[in-house]
């Protein structure tokens, strides 16, 4: 049996190179279906090729916070560290680069002025589940959706937890709520400055 390769396209795959508009070539089954295995196993490296380099690029953006964004820091660890320094309650966001919420309280809760208000009074950590770097702080907060914003006082010790995502208004109430339970208001601080 000969198969017969046209010039149009078959199954997906694009016009064939070096064929005229409706010219014909007789080509046996072993070959017609060769010629499409490399022109899908092309398809496949060019987007093996974008995926990797989205998976360099795509980190570079992740750690690039919006002006006006909490100072924070990557590290589960140092987070606590500077928090038992300042004595400062911590917030601890886990998120993800693929996380639509947690790119949109990225961009707009994090920097947002009512957020703004707070900042200063916590100590800020914004840890990437995907670094296995962070997989034990993740465990240890039951962490199973993101975005997850952990409340800690000084010390580690749990006060509250967010899952899920909220406005600006509504991440500040919670900022304030925490401030209440360490015993610390917006207000008072504001007025030791």
């Amino acid at each position: 049996m000969t198969w017969i390769l046209t010039a149009q396209p078959v199954m997906g795959i694009p016009k064939s190179r070096g064929l005229c508009k409706g010219s014909r070539k007789k080509v046996t089954k072993n070959e017609y279906l060769h010629r499409i295995e490399r022109r899908m196993l092309a398809m496949n490296k060019r987007s093996l090729l974008a995926l990797a380099l989205s998976l360099l690029i795509v980190p570079a953006f992740a750690k690039d916070f919006p002006k006006g964004s909490p100072k924070f820091v990557d590290s589960y660890r140092k987070v606590l560290s500077d928090a038992k320094k300042s004595g400062k309650p911590i917030v601890v966001v886990f998120s993800a680069t693929w996380c639509p919420p947690c790119q949109a309280m990225k961009h707009d809760v994090y920097p947002s002025p009512a957020v703004q208000a707070l900042q200063d009074k916590f100590e800020w950590a914004y840890l990437d589940v995907d670094d296995h770097s962070n997989e034990k702080a993740a465990k240890e907060f039951g962490v199973n959706g993101i975005p997850h914003v952990q409340f800690l006082a000084s010390d580690g010790k749990a006060i509250d937890k967010q899952v899920g995502s909220s406005s600006a208004a509504s991440f500040a109430k919670t900022l304030e709520g925490v401030l209440k339970k360490v015993g610390t208001s917006s207000t008072k601080a504001t007025e030791s400055k």
